[in-house]
């Protein structure tokens, strides 16, 4: 019996500039994506990513994301108030 992979979730907050460049690496990297919701005030959107750990290529896509995110964060708070974007 064929087993399937075991697919983890993880739900990121990514600022609204950056949105379009996160889903061009969902795609590429073929993670499974559903948003969550949208927060307006702060401009952050709640995107909950499922991904297998046994494939490379998704395991580096959010990396990338993380990254992504980890930057924009740095350059809209400055380094004092950069907070995980995992929750």
């Amino acid at each position: 019996m064929i087993q399937k992979p075991k697919t983890e979730k993880e739900t990121v907050r990514v600022p609204t500039e950056v949105f379009l460049d996160v889903c061009k690496i969902i795609l590429t990297g073929q993670l499974g994506s559903k948003i969550a919701g949208i927060n307006d005030a702060i401009g952050e959107v709640l995107i909950e990513l499922s991904y297998s750990k046994e494939k490379k290529g998704q395991k580096e896509a959010l990396s990338n994301i993380t990254d992504i995110v980890l930057e924009w964060n740095q350059h809209r708070y400055g380094m004092e108030r950069v907070q995980p974007i995992q929750d």
